[in-house]
């Protein structure tokens, strides 16, 4: 077979052929039927409900791990659940309605007492003063 042959259409009709072959000679139909069948609307809207139920389940299970996991650090819970409630708001406030209800862990970060930040900048003030000082 030249190189050329690849681009002018003949190298497919070969493959076509050879698999045709191998399955003739393996005793399978050489030409094997596959489609679709046609289901109403009803019963479409029906599965699709069902698996978007087991999906609410999964991703509630999910929600569930995350918050009673003992191998991640507060830190790691934090920031997955974030996520999960940026991807999932729906399912994030099935499981906690408002922000009260949520794990102790979420709010640590998120309403930070005033005085640690006013300790933060006296510290940076204090180091700012001795290093002018110098």
């Amino acid at each position: 077979m030249r190189h050329f042959d690849i681009f002018n259409g003949s190298l497919p009709l070969q493959v076509y052929q050879s698999l045709v072959s191998k399955r003739l000679a393996a005793g399978e139909d050489p030409f094997p039927v596959t489609f679709c069948r046609r289901v109403s609307a009803r019963t479409f809207e029906a599965a699709r409900s069902a698996s978007s139920e087991g999906m609410r389940g999964a991703l509630h299970d999910l929600l569930a791990q995350i918050v009673d996991s003992d191998r991640m650090s507060a830190r790691e819970k934090r920031k997955r659940l974030r996520k999960f409630r940026e991807t999932h708001p729906d399912v994030y406030r099935d499981i906690f309605p408002s922000e009260e209800l949520e794990p102790d862990f979420m709010a640590s970060k998120d309403n930070k007492d005033p005085s640690s930040s006013l300790k933060l900048v006296g510290g940076s003030l204090s180091k700012i003063r001795s290093v002018m000082r110098i």
